[in-house]
């Protein structure tokens, strides 16, 4: 119940954000414009989560905040290494309230954690970002199909499925294997100093894996929580609703990208079509 609260205060606080600025938040700030071109070097590493705050009663908190500065600012580390709102914590998971997000052995540096992550698409690459970063990582525009990926804003809009039938924020379980960088964190990821690049699995989830996948135990991207059976979602209308594991889902290579899945003839899950905003498919009962 109180997992399902917190969800229903986070939709409702990125309707609010929606309802002033005519659009959600961005997913992640991965990049920043200098002099007209993107810039890694300048990436501040904010998440939907940390723009989002003073619809969450947290202006105190998002006062306290350099955004002109990374994440990982030591006067950032400072203010977010503070007991963290009981809004971005599922009970059930035993959740340390802080962590750095780098070592898990490691008592420094520490910043808010989080269970709660913003819905990122259908496809393992649909959490990225719509520009080309390198000959390898050429992502299409299709790919990025959820209300939420790095460097872009999104509206209803664009959420051309129905917000009855789009998930907006959903819960993974934080873990302290092998994968513990990429746990949840609500304010944000940024790149850090030594070149490793934003953890942007850390504040958004793509559909790739089914929930409560035993093969994500220590490969971080799948949805999951403590409670019997499945997680819990937030939609973009603003309900919660508890979804069980066992929902059709498309378990293939072929749906790494749209244009891998288009090629392959396959089917789209259940599952995948409610983290899709405009795949443009019917949703039934689930």
């Amino acid at each position: 119940m109180q997992c399902s609260n917190n969800l229903k205060q986070i939709t409702l606080s990125l309707h609010n954000y929606h309802d002033t600025y005519k659009t959600f938040p961005t997913g992640h700030i991965r990049r920043m414009m200098v002099n007209g071109s993107p810039e890694w070097n300048m990436n501040s590493g904010y998440g939907w989560g940390g723009l989002s705050l003073p619809f969450m009663e947290q202006s105190n908190l998002h006062s306290q905040i350099n955004f002109n500065v990374s994440v990982y600012d030591p006067a950032n580390v400072a203010v977010l290494s503070v007991k963290s709102p009981s809004f971005v914590q599922c009970p059930s998971d035993g959740i340390p309230e802080v962590a750095n997000p780098e070592d898990a052995t490691d008592g420094t540096n520490k910043i808010l954690t989080s269970n709660y992550f913003g819905c990122g698409g259908s496809w393992a690459s649909s959490h990225r970002e719509p520009v080309a970063i390198s000959s390898s990582s050429n992502y299409v525009d299709k790919d990025l199909n959820g209300m939420f990926s790095a460097d872009i804003n999104y509206n209803m809009a664009k959420c051309t499925d129905g917000t009855s039938n789009t998930f907006l924020v959903g819960e993974s379980i934080f873990r302290e294997e092998s994968n513990f960088k990429w746990n949840g964190r609500y304010i944000g990821a940024a790149r850090f100093s030594d070149g490793r690049p934003a953890r942007t699995l850390a504040l958004i989830k793509p559909g790739d894996r089914f929930i409560n996948d035993p093969r994500s135990a220590v490969t971080r991207d799948c949805y999951s929580s403590h409670h019997p059976g499945g997680c819990q979602f937030g939609l973009t209308d603003g309900s919660v609703r508890f979804v069980g594991e066992t929902i059709e889902h498309t378990v293939t290579n072929s749906t790494n990208t749209y244009t891998k899945w288009i090629n392959s003839g396959l089917p789209l899950g259940t599952f995948q079509r409610l983290l899709g905003r405009n795949d443009g498919f019917a949703i039934g009962s689930y």
